[in-house]
């Protein structure tokens, strides 16, 4: 396995925890934040997205102007959509890349971010709801 395929794993990895993390949230759930400056369930997609949006800026060369994005959708579905169609591309042009700086840059952007929200949101659940965290693992 190269470093690519590797990067690539990892973000398949992570991507597929943030999913079953998110997996039948309950609607009364999204407003909840673990502590005041975090994100609520419900305000994640539109911060993940943003993120796939500073990646691509970032594999661009160019410095990302953070809480510029704004989503197209106005509620959770169509933002979770999006942020997974966003993440979709930022990736695909990060392994288009291949360079050692784009996959650095895709690990840091995607894989150890996105990691540190699957521990938010396991954490928020297991209290709010007695959620079993192991549910991430595949």
């Amino acid at each position: 396995m190269d470093a690519q395929e590797l990067c690539r794993s990892q973000c398949d990895s992570v991507g597929a925890q943030l999913d079953r993390a998110f997996a039948d949230l309950p609607a009364a759930a999204r407003a909840t934040k673990l502590y005041p400056d975090a994100f609520s369930p419900g305000e994640l997609p539109v911060h993940l997205a943003e993120c796939a949006v500073a990646l691509e800026t970032a594999l661009a060369g160019e410095k990302y102007a953070w809480g510029s994005y704004v989503p197209t959708a106005t509620d959770f579905d169509g933002q979770m959509a999006e942020y997974k169609a966003l993440r979709a591309r930022a990736l695909d042009k990060g392994f288009a890349l291949g360079t050692d700086e784009a996959l650095k840059l895709v690990t840091s952007y995607i894989v150890l971010h996105d990691a540190y929200h699957v521990g938010q949101l396991c954490a928020l659940r297991t209290q709010v709801e007695g959620w079993d965290s192991e549910k991430i693992y595949g």
